[in-house]
């Protein structure tokens, strides 16, 4: 990096290192001539001088404030402030400038109404906003707001009236329109409209008012005028020659309770006789097929919708039909006539299924009993099963079959104990597993990332694996514990640790190298011993009973051996004292 200052020029310039290609670094430099900051980029590229300087016309209208200006190549840049802005302007009200970081309100004088995140009572797609240049100068932009020509999803629309009293209301989710006046279809008062009068409750303007010459033309779902009503009543009352018709009292009144019906002595068949009301406050007439689905009766379906399984015991006869009701396995019935009360119950001995006979095959019995909240308790005989199944999905089985009870959490933990071979076996909802086997004395752990520990009765062993390979194992009988690392990348022995209580002795191994050498430290108890030997041969003993330390080079080599006594007499005449003693071979 160089600064340099320069008091002819009137500069101060900071150049960055320059690149591997020989060009030039990142550089500012401060011009005090003209009052500005020139900025280059790497390599001299993106080139850019700050100044100040007279800005445009502010927001407020007024002459423009000082301004930073940024030059690029022969582009002034001038930069905004925190008092610059936008200038609002609709179609009517005055130009309204906000200035920068402030909010502008865009209101429809409705709130929105939200159920979670869906807007209930606003509708989309029915409003579009165009943009493009405003005409007036060619550089305003202008937003151009339209309503739809067709609507859709909208639910009511008022129309107010001028006292407000009677608006009315198109409401799309009731289907109705309210307050309306009148009606017209057509040019109001040409002879080809029809108007519907909603004050005086009329329509007028129908074309249909005289009774066709054919009445097999009259259209059913077509409403008649009161001119057709009137032919109607004119012909009814015109003439008394119809089959149905009220008999007369003695006075000649009209005896409307009854009714004698034309025809011969053989009677008259009534025929298109709609369906009357079937209760017991009914007074209307029955038809025939009224009376027949009644002699039907009704059917009685056991099991399966099939023929065989479907009977009918029909009415209207003269002689009654019985239904029988009869008990079946393990259940008894009994009849109250008083009450007309079937009762049907369980035995107190209940047997499900039919146990086999020779030559004749029998059958599985199943029972099945459920709780109001999902519970389920199910005794199968085909298997000697019996399974519980709670709420939250637990379950539990007892399998006479295999001799197995097992039972299953609902996060999916599993406990399973087998008679026949004397294990008991349980699983986590991760994996991990867990066996008791009293066969051969075993108690068993397996962990999801492949870690085991393993109990042994009959040996007396306890052994773990780590899912590294790491090995740990302690054994009653020969008073050992060891751990063993796993091994190396190049299938070499990882370290290990032997501890054995019978002699006292422990062994460290570190890990065997590439060359199928290793260092060990060895502790002996029973003979005071502590020993490092290296990969190399290189060794050191500590004897602690006779006190002394014995050392060998590379390969055994330069053996010596260490231990102290007393020396001979010093160099100022006295008695010798204590002295370490070397002793190579036979040199002491």
């Amino acid at each position: 990096n160089t600064v340099t200052i320069s008091g002819k020029d009137g500069t101060i310039g900071v150049q960055g290192p320059k690149g591997a290609d020989g060009q030039d670094g990142n550089s500012v430099t401060l011009n005090g001539k003209d009052g500005s900051i020139g900025i280059k980029g790497k390599d001299g590229k993106n080139k850019v001088d700050i100044t100040t300087g007279n800005g445009k016309v502010g927001l407020d209208g007024n002459d423009g404030e000082t301004r930073i200006i940024v030059k690029d190549g022969t582009k002034n840049n001038e930069l905004a402030t925190m008092n610059d802005g936008l200038k609002f302007m609709g179609d009517s009200g005055a130009v309204t400038g906000v200035k920068l970081n402030n909010q502008v309100n865009i209101v429809g004088g409705v709130a929105a109404v939200k159920d979670g995140n869906k807007v209930t009572n606003l509708t989309d797609n029915n409003i579009g906003v165009e943009s493009m240049v405003d005409n007036e100068n060619g550089k305003n932009a202008k937003l151009v707001v339209r309503l739809a020509k067709n609507l859709s999803d909208l639910e009511s629309i008022t129309f107010n009236s001028q006292d407000k009293t009677t608006p009315m209301k198109i409401d799309g989710n009731a289907k109705t329109i309210e307050n309306i006046k009148k009606m017209t279809f057509g040019k109001d008062g040409s002879t080809d409209s029809v108007t519907v009068d909603g004050e005086n409750k009329v329509i007028t303007g129908l074309s249909n008012t005289k009774l066709p010459t054919d009445l097999t033309k009259m259209k059913a779902d077509q409403a008649a005028s009161q001119g057709q009503l009137k032919e109607v009543l004119d012909k009814a009352t015109a003439t008394e020659d119809f089959s149905v018709k009220y008999d007369k009292k003695g006075t000649g009144e009209v005896d409307k309770n009854s009714i004698t019906l034309g025809g011969d002595t053989n009677g008259t068949v009534i025929k298109n006789v709609k369906g009357g009301e079937l209760s017991k406050d009914s007074k209307e007439a029955v038809n025939g097929s009224q009376l027949y689905k009644t002699n039907q009766g009704f059917d009685i379906l056991v099991g399966q919708d099939t023929a065989d399984n479907r009977a009918n015991v029909a009415l209207g006869k003269d002689n009654k039909e019985t239904v029988e009701f009869a008990a079946g396995n393990s259940l008894e019935v009994t009849l109250d006539k008083n009450a007309k009360k079937v009762t049907y119950s369980l035995k107190d001995d209940i047997t499900v299924g039919k146990e086999g006979q020779p030559g004749q095959a029998g059958k599985d019995g199943k029972v099945t009993v459920n709780g109001k909240d999902g519970e389920k308790v199910t005794i199968d005989g085909k298997d000697g099963k019996i399974e519980s199944k709670a709420k939250d999905g637990t379950t539990v089985t007892v399998n006479g079959k295999d001799g197995t009870v097992g039972a299953t959490g609902a996060d999916g933990t599993t406990v399973t104990m087998n008679g026949k071979d004397g294990t008991i076996g349980a699983t986590g909802a991760d994996g991990t597993t867990v066996t008791v086997n009293g066969k051969d004395g075993t108690v068993g752990a397996k962990g999801t990332d492949g870690t085991t520990v393993t109990m042994n009765g009959k040996d007396g062993t306890i052994g773990g694996k780590g899912a590294d390979g790491t090995t740990v194992t302690m054994n009653a009988k020969d008073g050992t514990i060891g751990a063993k690392g796993p091994k190396g990348a190049d299938g070499k022995d990882g370290a290990s640790v032997i501890i054995n209580g019978k002699d006292g002795t422990t062994t460290i191994n570190g890990a065997t190298d590439k060359d199928g050498k290793k260092n060990t430290i060895s502790l002996n108890g029973k003979d005071g011993k502590m020993g490092i030997t290296g990969k190399d041969g290189n060794s050191v003993t500590l004897n602690g009973q006779d006190g002394s330390i014995d050392m060998k080079g590379k390969d055994g080599k330069n053996a010596v051996n260490i231990t102290t006594k007393d020396g001979t007499v010093g160099v100022n005449g006295t008695d010798g004292t204590t002295r370490i003693v070397v002793k190579d071979g036979d040199k002491t």
